[in-house]
């Protein structure tokens, strides 16, 4: 059991670690990092494993990321308040910027 461990922390904790990076430079929302750090280690095992065994068909693996980026990004990258007519605004961090 403790390879197992080892073998999982050596997984997730850089994600953990960009995680609370993110956070701390207002690019993430404050979540519990290791909550999350493992949750996306698993996506992304699963993903490879799946990818490997032909499960995606012909679709690129980056294709398949950022499928995964879309649906996951709304919940990790924080935004600014609802205006006054409740409508959502937009993130207060993108790459793009």
């Amino acid at each position: 059991a403790h390879r197992l461990e080892e073998a999982l922390d050596f997984r997730t904790e850089p994600i953990i670690r960009a995680l609370k990076k993110g956070m701390k430079e207002g690019r993430v929302r404050q979540l519990d990092a290791e909550i999350v750090g493992i949750v996306l280690a698993a996506v992304q095992e699963y993903i490879n494993y799946y990818h490997y065994r032909g499960r995606f068909g012909e679709k690129d693996i980056s294709r398949v990321f950022e499928d995964i980026s879309d649906l996951l990004n709304p919940g990790l990258i924080p935004t600014s308040p609802p205006d006054e007519a409740g409508t959502p605004q937009q993130p207060l961090y993108s790459e793009k910027a």
